[in-house]
């Protein structure tokens, strides 16, 4: 009889057990989100990722065509903590991205700083430094940013891009060859002599240089740009809770990780 009470008493506690996990949220960390955090960052039930798919620093497609890289790595994370399903909102020119801020179509983007957004938009903590350089065509020999500002000097960028907004305020001679998006369009420029050299990301020159041969880069980069997360205005709950998460991503190693994942060349943590 005694060994029966004690196995009765153990089954009971084994049950007590299952019922108390089985209350648990699956996303444990859910429970640490203030709640007016949650409802800033997700007031639709979902947290809403843009995502900037021309800027591969950022976020690239893979084999099926499913965002993949540091942004939408870090968006998974978030929404896991938050305990609500991820939406990524793909934009795949700088043009539809711009029109979008502000129109709360998103909730959260992770894009970089030059991009502005004025008072329709809000920057958070900064979470990569991206390097910006320049590729030279094949044949090209400039040393440095006074060499190529000159005239007739021909520099490609990717249209309404950050290195568009900052070459255009920087070059006062040399001329800004604005191509579609793509590094397929860039790669083309430079073989087919529309441009003397192209300035872009590091991870978005390393494929175009795979496509032009004889083509070289030109260190060091004309731009450190940060990447920022960007949320909509007013939220300053949600603000506060993404400095607090950003700081346990860098910690983690969770960014690195996603960064060496990807194998990025050109980008790294910001510092805390």
């Amino acid at each position: 009889m005694t060994g029966d009470r004690t196995m009765a008493r153990v089954a009971g506690l084994l049950v007590a057990l299952l019922m108390l996990f089985a209350t648990v949220s699956p996303a444990a960390g859910a429970d640490a989100v203030p709640a007016e955090a949650r409802v800033q960052l997700a007031p639709t039930g979902k947290l809403r990722l843009a995502l900037v798919m021309f800027e591969p620093a950022l976020a690239t497609r893979d084999a099926a065509g499913e965002p993949t890289g540091v942004a939408p790595d870090l968006g998974r994370a978030l929404a896991e903590r938050l305990g609500v399903p991820l939406e990524p909102i793909l934009f795949d020119s700088p043009a539809t991205y711009a029109a979008s801020v502000g129109s709360l179509r998103w909730d959260i983007a992770l894009a970089g700083r030059e991009a502005g957004g004025g008072s329709r938009v809000d920057f958070g903590p900064t979470v990569l430094l991206i390097d910006h350089e320049m590729l030279l065509a094949p044949g090209k020999t400039f040393r440095d940013l006074g060499e190529i500002d000159r005239e007739k000097v021909r520099v490609g960028v990717t249209i309404g891009t950050i290195d568009d907004q900052i070459l255009a305020q920087r070059l006062k001679q040399a001329v800004i060859f604005r191509v579609l998006i793509g590094t397929d369009n860039a790669s083309l420029t430079l073989r087919n002599s529309g441009a003397d050299l192209f300035a872009a990301s590091l991870p978005f020159l390393a494929k175009v240089a795979a496509e032009v041969p004889g083509s070289r880069l030109l260190a060091p980069p004309f731009a450190v740009v940060p990447a920022v997360i960007a949320v909509s205005p007013g939220r300053p709950a949600a603000l506060a809770y993404l400095a607090e998460f950003v700081r346990d991503a860098k910690a983690s190693g969770l960014i690195q990780r996603s960064i060496d994942r990807a194998g990025l060349q050109g980008v790294r943590v910001a510092p805390p």
